[in-house]
């Protein structure tokens, strides 16, 4: 048993169970990720609806979760409005599953406090124009995440936030008007 256990083949077996530990757990977490990312826009989106309630609304929800789970973090006052505003700046579920397969929560939040200070390094000109901007180039639609305009320019800068980048998207907009 001693000598099986020192040789070249024992050393193989456990490098692949040792890589087959690691592959699970980084599957976990990325799973345990993309829910996680799913839930907080979700509840983003919750917020957004309910923004008529006032901030009281976000402070009580804040307390009332965080009493029915004690033990359960990312729920403070401050992480809801995170929330709020993932949200918002992405109102599409897609790429809510995309950023999510690609970056965590924290790294969202770190995303969502620089996207004021990205649009203010843009430089003088730039106009926010819109979001999930269905176009038409040729003969088929494109989908970009985010449009500005350049007055000084008169031009068009799109920015999307895909891995594949910008491609033909015939189902873009199929549940919502243009």
């Amino acid at each position: 048993m001693d000598r099986e256990l020192r040789s070249p083949e024992y050393t193989d077996v456990l490098i692949r169970i040792k890589e087959d530990i690691r592959s699970a757990r980084v599957r976990a977490f990325s799973a345990v990720n993309r829910e996680l990312m799913g839930l907080y826009w979700q509840v983003g989106q919750v917020i957004l609806a309910k923004s008529a309630w006032g901030s009281g609304f976000v402070e009580q929800l804040s307390k009332d979760i965080r009493s029915e789970f004690p033990d359960l973090k990312g729920f403070s006052v401050r992480n809801l409005w995170y929330m709020r505003k993932f949200a918002e700046e992405f109102p599409d579920a897609e790429i809510v599953q995309t950023l999510s397969a690609e970056i965590s929560w924290s790294h969202t939040t770190i995303l969502l406090d620089k996207l004021k200070e990205f649009l203010l390094e843009l430089g003088h000109g730039f106009c926010f124009e819109a979001r999930q901007k269905k176009m038409l180039i040729g003969d088929e639609y494109y989908c970009a995440n985010q449009v500005f305009y350049h007055r000084i320019l008169k031009c068009h800068v799109l920015m999307d936030l895909k891995m594949e980048g910008l491609r033909a998207v015939p189902r873009c907009f199929s549940s919502r008007r243009t």
